[in-house]
């Protein structure tokens, strides 16, 4: 890399003896090292003495901002974890995400991802991270970065002396959430999975996973008088130890590390990886069949109903036993999702294995039936973000299906529920289905619940006219939210008389020629036309219409809260009202014999009386739940006062209250006829 160049900088240091008038002159260049460093050791500086009259400076070797492209802006040089880069337009802006290790919920404690898996007869060291939010700030889009993974460890050498041992992770998978990051380490050294283990039940070996991320950044260079701003495109990387340090298993879990054997026992399936599109994706092989392998699912997506107003299939409601002890359960479906693109692109792969074991013929594929998987959730904890997965044995889950489960949860932490349902793109609840939870090698696959990524039909296409050349139908948003369409494919099945069926692929364009791309609002409609590559043939009757739409949910989360809030709560949220009188209340009023001899105030429903010898009272109302579960004020209410007179006479007033306080209002008694009691507002 070449330098910096120099900078015209003046230094707060004094000039050399002797030396007349002049300048120091700055400049600063990354050091040579063999592997990357973390900032500031990767900079350094010299300074130089310029005469005055010496000539200026050579030309910032960097370049303006106008000819940078497809590169982030730093906003200092050196670069830092903490910066907030920019795009080079500066309409957007970037911090760099931190990782952790991922921690597991076992028994009565966490554990860190930690584990061993055998995979083509190799021990492989298999660690899970999950990435947190840049020290940056919120808001930030993600700053593109490499990831790369190192494992280290001490090892005892002659003398006391210790070695350090790295060995980087060479496959590095992310979920499809992006969120959860799986590396894998072959352990194929003689020893060296016995020795890994060893080393991470033992204190002094020190082991420790380190990440490091590597950016290219436009560094902002020191400025040179006369010029304008120059930028210099740099490669940066920052290395992150992750806690805990050092990291030390427990005994169950090294046994789990150091156990099973090399490979699948007779009549065990033999797990494959095959990695597409750059994530890494398990396939079991079954050895009596080497043609046939199973999969899993990509991940489970909150699913929508498959007919009629095509909910989400969320339920809310409140629950408890008694009022006070409100809890909320939260309800919900998560559908499994499999691109088959995902499938195909697999399948040279899985050719190749079921080759090497003498199988001839196609590649078949099935879903994968385990008889226990596990649902993990990462649950809010005392109204913070989870730090662990925890396990939800009474779920229900059919891996080809669907998972079906009821979370009960505290206002406290359901408020963090709520807030990510506001914002229509934050998970409201987050997890993993794991599969084979039991042994030394499980698979995850992600559990997300989003509004703005459902599975199942948004669209409800019907035709509404038919020719052999010609086919109009509509296609209808029956969802709660607008729907974002933005492809249509169709294709006839032509039906002949004999029953057999021809498929003829159609062209679709709007009715009146314009593109089908379109947002349908909820509820709305837009008319297509379908034209067949060829006249439809119409012996059998008019043909059916297979339809490939790609739409997307633009959730509105204040329709989406009223399908999926159930108001007939189990419990009513309740509030207590304190009326209070005070002693002139109840005298009577100047020039007057008649005094009060009580007050009466009803509010919802609820009443009580207060009099001089009991001028204070407590009642209880309720509270709509969509404020309880928000943590809102509730509305003004109308309460009555009806003032009873000494002489038997009973006056009444209305007001509003917003407080948990009520003084009663004293009304005089009515001279005429009654008048009628207004409706309660609010």
């Amino acid at each position: 890399m070449p330098p910096l160049g120099p900078s015209s900088a003046r230094l707060h240091r004094p000039a050399p003896d002797g030396a007349g008038p002049g300048r120091w002159v700055v400049r600063r260049r990354p050091k040579e090292f063999d592997e990357p460093p973390s900032w500031p050791d990767w900079i350094e500086e010299d300074a130089e003495w310029v005469p005055a009259g010496s000539p200026s400076p050579p030309p910032n070797p960097g370049r303006p901002r106008s000819e940078l492209a497809d590169v982030m802006v730093a906003p200092g040089d050196p670069p830092d974890v903490d910066d907030v880069y920019e795009s080079v337009d500066g309409t957007q802006r970037y911090g760099l995400p931190g990782y952790a290790l991922a921690f597991d919920q076992v028994g009565g404690g966490s554990e860190p991802r930690v584990e061993t898996v055998v995979r083509d007869g190799v021990r492989n060291l298999v660690v899970g991270l999950v990435k947190t939010p840049s020290p940056a700030g919120d808001g930030l889009a993600e700053l593109p970065h490499a990831l790369s993974v190192v494992f280290q460890y001490r090892l005892p050498g002659v003398g006391g002396v210790t070695a350090v041992k790295t060995l980087e992770f060479p496959e590095i998978s992310p979920d499809t959430t992006g969120t959860v990051v799986t590396a894998i380490l072959p352990l194929t050294s003689p020893g060296m999975h016995q020795q890994v283990v060893a080393a991470l039940g033992s204190l002094d070996s020190a082991c420790s996973v380190v990440v490091n991320r590597s950016v290219t950044v436009a560094c902002t260079l020191a400025p040179v008088p006369g010029q304008p701003q120059h930028y210099e495109i740099r490669t940066v990387s920052f290395t992150l130890p992750l806690e805990p340090q050092p990291l030390v298993l427990g005994p169950a879990q090294l046994a789990r590390l150091a156990g099973g054997g090399p490979g699948p026992g007779p009549g065990r399936l033999v797990r494959h990886r095959v990695t597409t599109s750059g994530r890494s994706d398990p396939y079991w092989q079954d050895p009596a069949d080497p043609a046939l392998f199973y999969y899993l699912p990509d991940r489970f997506d909150l699913g929508r109903a498959p007919a009629g107003n095509r909910r989400p299939l969320l339920w809310v409601r409140t629950v408890g036993e008694k009022p006070g002890a409100e809890l909320v359960s939260l309800a919900f479906e998560a559908s499994a999702v499999v691109d088959p693109r995902r499938l195909e692109a697999a399948r040279p792969g899985l050719a190749g294995f079921a080759a090497e074991r003498g199988a001839a013929g196609e590649v078949r594929l099935e879903m994968l039936a385990e008889a226990q998987p596990e649902l993990l959730l990462a649950l809010p904890e005392q109204g913070a973000p989870a730090s662990a997965l925890t396990s939800r044995p009474a779920a229900d889950i059919d891996l080809e299906v669907a998972v079906r489960h009821a979370e009960t949860l505290t206002r406290e932490n359901f408020a963090l529920v709520r807030e990510a349902f506001e914002s229509g793109s934050t998970p409201l609840l987050r997890g993993v289905v794991r599969v084979g939870a039991h042994s030394d090698s499980p698979e995850d696959v992600p559990l997300e619940l989003r509004l703005d990524r459902t599975a199942g039909d948004v669209v409800a296409p019907r035709t509404t006219g038919f020719t052999a050349e010609r086919v109009t139908a509509v296609l209808a948003n029956p969802c709660e939210s607008p729907v974002r369409v933005d492809a249509v494919a169709a294709v006839f099945q032509e039906r002949a008389a004999d029953g057999a069926t021809t498929p003829v692929p159609a062209s679709v364009t709007g009715s009146a020629g314009d593109a089908v791309a379109t947002v349908l609002p909820a509820g709305g409609e837009k008319t297509v036309t379908l034209t067949p590559a060829r006249q439809l043939g119409t012996a059998g009757g008019e043909p059916e219409v297979s339809w490939a739409i790609s739409a997307t949910v633009e959730p509105d989360p204040a329709a989406v809260w009223k399908v999926v809030f159930d108001r007939q709560a189990s419990v009513a949220p309740e509030r207590a009202i304190t009326v209070r009188a005070f002693p002139a209340m109840f005298a009577a009023p100047e020039g007057a014999a008649d005094d009060v001899v009580g007050f009466v105030v009803t509010i919802d429903g609820a009443s009580v009386t207060v009099d001089e010898a009991s001028p204070s009272a407590e009642l209880v109302v309720s509270v709509p739940v969509d404020l309880w579960l928000t943590d809102q004020p509730p509305p003004p209410s109308r309460y009555l006062t009806q003032t009873i007179w000494r002489s038997g006479a009973v006056g009444e007033a209305w007001a509003d209250v917003r407080g948990t306080v009520v003084i009663p209002v004293k009304a005089a008694p009515p001279t005429g006829p009654p008048a009628p009691s207004p409706p309660p507002t609010g």
